[in-house]
């Protein structure tokens, strides 16, 4: 029998053992790789999150900032035209109020030159009825009240029988009325 390369069987046995010793090796080495690669790839994952996060809640707070900008430049504009409306209202009716004032103030002026022409045109007619003119209303002469200028007329002298005493009267030593009057004057 040649010798040839006969590997003895427990250098066989040996070297599958330290076949799977070094395949096992490897396998938990590529194991362990395998977890610390995933265990970073997570990491990174949750950091990413993270940023997506703070990035998603920035923009937010961003839309939020320029919600409450606009909703406080519209309560801004808001105001102003409320304001502008009021200033508006209340010029409109300073503005009524003083075309009431001048209807006002024309219709009396009319009503005063009316009465002073009714006055002048009833003392070109009856001029003897404002001379004895007294500050009582009752004595005042009106065109609503007729009876008025007749009842004054008849308080005149020339117009009253009763105002010269008659021959009997002045023999008694009666006095006429110009004497209650005042004057010293006997009849």
């Amino acid at each position: 029998m040649s010798s040839t390369s006969i590997i003895p069987a427990e250098n066989r046995v040996f070297k599958k053992h330290q076949l799977l010793d070094s395949w096992n090796d490897n396998n938990a080495a590529l194991k362990e790789r395998i977890e610390k690669e995933r265990k970073d790839r997570a990491i990174f994952e949750m950091k990413l999150d993270l940023q997506r996060q703070q990035e998603i809640a920035l923009r937010e707070k961003e839309r939020k900032r320029e919600e409450m900008w606009r909703e406080q430049e519209i309560s801004k504009q808001l105001k102003m035209q409320l304001d502008e409306e009021d200033e508006l209202e209340k010029l409109k009716k300073k503005r009524e109020q003083e075309a009431l004032r001048r209807i006002y103030d024309t219709q009396i002026q009319e009503k005063l030159i009316a009465d002073n022409k009714n006055q002048l045109v009833q003392r070109q007619e009856r001029p003897d009825a404002f001379l004895y003119q007294s500050n009582s209303a009752q004595y005042e002469p009106s065109i609503e009240n007729p009876r008025r200028l007749s009842s004054q007329r008849s308080v005149l002298p020339e117009n009253n029988p009763n105002s010269q005493p008659s021959a009997k009267g002045k023999a008694r030593g009666q006095f006429s009325p110009l004497i209650k009057a005042g004057t010293s004057i006997f009849r």
